[in-house]
């Protein structure tokens, strides 16, 4: 087969073919080097994973119109030694010839190795021309297979959101129909508008229309805000500082407190969430990010949220910490849940833990219920049913348990 030397400059230059590389003994090369090529048969034989795709690589590079059949023998002769990764650099160089000729080719050739080939040439499709590819792919007709069909949609829009042309692929993104999948493809473009930086991300969010179809600004902002809390907290506040109160907002500041929480200082996180209106979002992010802090350093959430209350804002994180440690501690959830200054939240809680302390210390949550700031009827509901504390007084021993023992 012809070959063509080029000019390739990495770390320096050397020379390739379009169907070769340097051997092996010469991983190194001098700018002055110019190395025998080797085929893309005996680039298959390299064991070493960098060394195969760096030939594989290599001799595709220069692939020229006339070696296309040469090519189609190749992929279809050696498909038992090529992998999906392989089929997808093929498909890379093909697709600079003619990308929707490569998927029509793929897409007629049988069994998996043809699915593979088709889902691999359609991502190199979508990445030459997205809104093309996706066009192609719906004028389609006869694929009956459901989970073929959505895998070609996938690679076709995650070759075009790793091209770059963001705004575009974004309004396909919008328009998919299946939620989970839109979720999933949202969150792949925005991680790759984020390698530009967190500006760029933000961006893309401040861009997406309002009326963007199935509330897609409200999911790009979600995956803005929560991938910008992790690098830059400060940023990310200012996100929903400037944005607050707009509908695309909605879940935006519980996912920054969650980020925030579990990557960066919480009490930093608090007292800016102190700052913020009252109502259901802020509850949402107070309660979830004390929910990561206590995951991850229990002890010191606990000492930090002793030492800040009484404080109404602080309520969701006492209900997030009784809720943690109802089951295992269920006598210091219910002191806990005594401390909630919403009276609707401190009852759901005490009755919460309250039933956990009677499965586990019957006696001592009867003596706690006695003098318990509760109804009648949600005591009873504590003690499953029973109208009044079984056996009459308790004995003094019990008493004592309530204060001493465990449970």
């Amino acid at each position: 087969m012809r070959v063509a030397a080029w000019v390739l400059a990495v770390a320096a230059a050397f020379a390739l073919g379009r169907w070769g590389l340097p051997a092996p003994e010469a991983r190194a090369p001098s700018s002055a080097a110019v190395e025998t090529p080797l085929t893309l048969e005996q680039a298959l034989s390299e064991r070493d994973p960098l060394e195969r795709t760096y030939a594989l690589t290599a001799s595709l590079r220069g692939l020229g119109a006339d070696e296309i059949p040469a090519l189609m023998e190749f992929v279809t002769a050696q498909q038992d030694q090529l992998t999906g990764e392989d089929a997808r650099l093929v498909m890379m160089a093909w697709s600079r010839l003619d990308a929707p000729g490569a998927f029509r080719w793929a897409l007629d050739q049988p069994g998996p190795w043809g699915k593979t080939l088709a889902i691999e040439s359609l991502y190199a499709y979508g990445f030459r021309d997205g809104s093309a590819a996706a066009e192609t792919l719906r004028g389609i007709d006869g694929l009956d297979d459901p989970d073929f069909q959505q895998r070609l949609t996938a690679a076709s829009l995650d070759g075009w959101i790793a091209n770059g042309e963001y705004m575009g692929v974004s309004d396909h993104v919008a328009a998919i129909d299946d939620a989970r999948v839109r979720r999933k493809r949202a969150f792949l473009l925005a991680g790759e508008v984020a390698k530009e930086g967190p500006e760029a991300l933000i961006a893309w969010a401040e861009g997406v229309p309002e009326d963007a179809p199935n509330d897609f600004k409200t999911q790009a902002f979600y995956h803005t805000s929560g991938m910008v809390a992790r690098r830059d907290p400060q940023l990310a506040m200012g996100i929903i500082e400037t944005h607050g109160g707009q509908p695309y907002v909605t879940g935006s500041l519980a996912h920054v407190a969650r980020k925030w929480a579990r990557h960066h200082q919480p009490v930093d996180l608090f007292a800016w969430l102190e700052t913020l209106p009252a109502g259901e979002e802020r509850d949402e992010a107070v309660g979830d990010a004390f929910r990561e802090w206590h995951g991850k350093r229990a002890e010191a959430a606990e000492r930090w949220l002793e030492a800040a209350m009484p404080a109404a804002y602080l309520d969701p994180a006492i209900v997030a910490l009784v809720r943690a440690s109802a089951q295992e501690v269920p006598r210091a959830a219910v002191v806990w849940a005594e401390r909630i200054q919403d009276p609707k939240q401190r009852r759901r809680s005490m009755g919460l833990a309250g039933r956990q302390f009677w499965r586990r210390s019957p006696q001592a949550a009867a003596i706690w219920l006695e003098e318990a700031d509760l109804p009648e009827d949600a005591k009873n509901s504590i003690r499953g049913g029973r109208q009044r504390t079984p056996q009459g007084m308790l004995p003094s021993a019990v008493r004592e348990e309530l204060t001493t023992g465990s449970g």
